[in-house]
């Protein structure tokens, strides 16, 4: 794909690689000035990415920006795993403008943050191991349906279960708070861990997995 490189970015971004486990994924967030339109803003691959491997093309839509607007929208968060490419950079595009950003990839170990307040646990209900997972966390006051949900496909340490937060509406700035609740029976399988994730947050929590009597 060749693009037209932009001489000052458009919009605030931030690009950073996150370790769950063994597995390092990258995360894109960003924030673009617009005229008060609300659309839902979204990053997707680019097809076909550039030469250089080490830099990952990414393209906004919808392509909405006014660069003298008044007002800012958020660009929903991007993830990708980053197993086979060890991205260094991040061009934003969008179809009418080219390169509207470089953001070069910083290392942050956000795994290591807790967002919220969570717990594992392991108890024999009827004789049989079930596990439990049980959140609280921080919102702008909604209170839909939510829900923990084994994320596909689970990572390589089969010792860790990943578990995504759905609907993704946490807000660390939120003066509510919402609860969450997971339970599965283990049958022959243990867990030592639980990493709990949001599509817009990244991680939030890798608690221990205890046993109750």
């Amino acid at each position: 794909m060749e693009t037209q490189q932009s001489k000052t970015n458009i919009g605030t971004w931030k690009a950073w690689t996150n370790p769950l486990d063994f597995i390092t994924h990258l995360y894109v967030s960003g924030t673009i000035p617009n005229d008060g339109e609300e659309p839902i803003y979204f990053l997707e691959e680019a097809v076909p990415q550039g030469v250089n491997g080490a830099e990952l093309i990414l393209v906004l839509k919808p392509d909405v920006i006014n660069e003298s607007g008044t007002q800012t929208a958020n660009v929903q968060q991007f993830s990708k795993m980053d197993v086979d490419h060890q991205y260094s950079n991040v061009l934003i595009t969008t179809e009418s403008r080219g390169v509207i950003a470089s953001v070069q990839v910083s290392a942050i170990e956000r795994a290591l943050r807790t967002i919220g307040e969570w717990e594992a646990w392991t108890k024999d209900a009827d004789l049989v191991p079930h596990l439990y997972v049980r959140g609280t966390f921080p919102t702008n006051g909604e209170l839909p349906m939510f829900r923990l949900t084994p994320a596909e496909p689970q990572g390589p340490n089969p010792s860790q279960l990943i578990l995504d937060l759905q609907p993704d509406l946490v807000d660390e700035t939120g003066g509510s708070s919402a609860n969450v609740y997971f339970q599965e029976i283990l049958g022959n399988h243990e867990y030592d861990s639980v990493l709990i994730r949001s599509t817009r947050h990244g991680v939030l929590a890798n608690v221990p997995v205890v046993q109750k009597p």
